[in-house]
Parts: C-alpha cells; structure tokens; sequence
C-alpha cells in the first residue's frame, strides 16, 4: 500500500493590524468621556473602542473591575443587542494626550463627593502636574515619539523613562530603552557615566538599544500653564557599546 503523501500544515498569518497613524485617527472621531480620581483616569468602553485603544497601546484594561455580566442593554422590536462595558485606566500621559492632542476626550474630576466637573484643556495640564512632578517633560517627550509614529510604553522595569514599539507589542518587541535628560545647564550631562554604563548593559542584555532623550526647556513666561509645552525642543543620541577588537 503507497504511502500518503504528507501535506504540509499552512501557517496562519497573523492579521494585519492598521498603522499607528490609522489608529489614532479614528479614535479622534470617537467623542469619549472619562473621569480623573486619584492619579488615573478612568471609563468604561464597549467592545469596539476597547478594541481601538488595545490597537493604540493605550489604557489598560482593569480585571478586577470589569464585571462578567453586561452592563448595557439596548432593545428595540424583538431583537436585543448586549454589550459590555469594560473598565481602562489610563494614564496622566495617555489622557493628556487623548484629550489635547486627539481632541476627543472630555474628562471630568470628582473631589470629595462635589459634583463632577469637566476640565479643559489648561486645567487638566495644572492637574497632571500637580499630581506628577515630572509631568511637563514626560509628557513632551510622549508627544514627540507619538508625532513619529512609535508606541511608547512604561519602561520602569528596565530602568528607563519609556520603552519604544516600532509595532503592536503583540507582534514585535519593543526596540528602545529611553531615558529623558533634562539640560538645564548644557555642560551638565546629568547623568554620571557609571549610571550610563549600567543603563546601557541592561538595555543590551534584554535585546534594546539605549535611547538618551535630551530635554530642552528655554525660559517660558508662565511656566504653570499649558503654555510652557511649546518651550521644550528635543535631541535624539543613540548609545552604542565601544568594542576595540569590533571598531578597528
């Protein structure tokens, strides 16, 4: 009896998922509201623009308040559509930037039970400083990998501002350890090269280049108000390890 031939398996693409620019584009044409309390904001998304912010790498979705039961029930004749509402957090920098950069999320602050109010845009940039020492300057450098079209995410765990994506997480690793170095004086590099080395050998061990982010900040002339955003200018430097026997 002849042997059956082995058909070999066909491996399933994974599906293309749309640009950053694309993305971002329809979720400023989705008019959201969110509520700030504590140091997060807050809302609750139905399934599609959870999708579109898991497609923008922004928010995160909080399993311990998202209910499994639906939360929203619309009917209308005999048929009857569910959806649920999912819980996201999001950070000061990501609804800063939903908020004034898409310009398509209201969020309003809760305090000590007084009825909610909405924040424009200047007020919720007092607000996220106030609550973030470092916000001004994160979130100038959030804006200007955003502008380029990169995903940047928490790099906490590898001793870094941020980390930077070139693509969805879910398809690629991340390519960039970043660390923000503010110049106030341009002879000061502000950071010892001790810490360099050690920032760098990490960001190599775990497959990243290390990414010095250098923040300029010229004099602005009311330095609370959403105004001192256009007085930062940034510089890009790649570090790169020195090998002599590899750079001869």
């Amino acid at each position: 009896m002849a042997e059956q031939p082995k058909l070999k398996k066909r491996r399933q693409r994974k599906p293309q998922l749309p640009s950053q620019q694309q993305v971002l584009g329809q979720l400023a044409q989705r008019p959201t509201v969110a509520l700030l309390q504590s140091s997060a904001v807050w809302l609750l998304a139905e399934p599609p623009l959870q999708q579109l912010l898991d497609h923008a790498c922004i928010g995160t979705v909080e399993e311990a308040l998202a209910s499994g039961e639906p939360a929203c029930n619309t009917a209308s004749g005999n048929e009857q559509a569910t959806q649920q509402l999912t819980a996201i957090r999001l950070s000061l920098l990501e609804a800063f930037f939903w908020a004034y950069a898409l310009e398509s999320l209201e969020v309003w602050e809760v305090d000590n039970g007084r009825p909610a109010v909405r924040l424009s845009h200047e007020e919720l940039w007092i607000r996220c400083n106030q609550l973030q020492a470092d916000f001004a300057m994160s979130y100038a450098a959030y804006q200007h990998f955003r502008s380029k079209g990169w995903i940047p995410r928490s790099g906490l765990q590898y001793g870094a501002h941020f980390v930077l994506y070139q693509k969805h997480p879910s398809v690629a690793h991340s390519d960039y350890c970043v660390v923000l170095l503010p110049l106030k004086n341009p002879a000061v590099l502000g950071l010892s090269w001790n810490d360099l080395e050690v920032t760098n050998r990490l960001s190599n061990q775990v497959g990243k280049r290390l990414l010095l982010l250098f923040m300029h900040e010229r004099e602005c002339s009311r330095p609370d108000s959403l105004e001192r955003l256009a007085c930062f200018s940034v510089q890009e430097h790649v570090v790169r390890r020195w090998v002599p026997d590899e750079n001869r």
